[in-house]
């Protein structure tokens, strides 16, 4: 059963939050993820079908206090995914979409931080 959400959109804002529980996130689309922001964010890429998978665009999920302000820590990991899972299926009723957590995200791991692609 998906879980219900409220979503409010003001002042180019888009605020999701649970209906019945405590976690809220914004949503950016096409931002660019500051490298020093440390705060829990996963992103999100849509995808198009035009006989392959071509990228729409981005999205960042940013989560947030009580007072609209980005969180670093105590994130409820689960909460987030299933939170963005609805914007993407719910919001814009797709299922074309992949979601993951930047190097940058204070969610990824200090190890993981480290690793790099050469």
């Amino acid at each position: 059963m998906m879980e219900q959400y409220t979503l409010t959109i003001a002042n180019d804002l888009t605020i999701i939050q649970q209906l019945h529980g405590t976690f809220k996130m914004s949503v950016h689309k096409n931002r660019v993820v500051d490298t020093d922001a440390a705060t829990a964010i996963i992103e999100g890429t849509l995808y198009r079908e035009e006989g392959v998978f071509v990228q729409s665009c981005t999205y960042i999920f940013e989560a947030l206090g009580d007072d609209n302000r980005p969180l670093a820590d105590g994130v409820n990991l689960d909460d987030f995914k299933r939170a963005v899972d609805f914007f993407f299926t719910q919001v814009l009723q797709t299922d074309l979409y992949l979601k993951g957590i930047p190097r940058t995200s204070s969610l990824c791991s200090r190890e993981m931080r480290m690793f790099a692609f050469n």
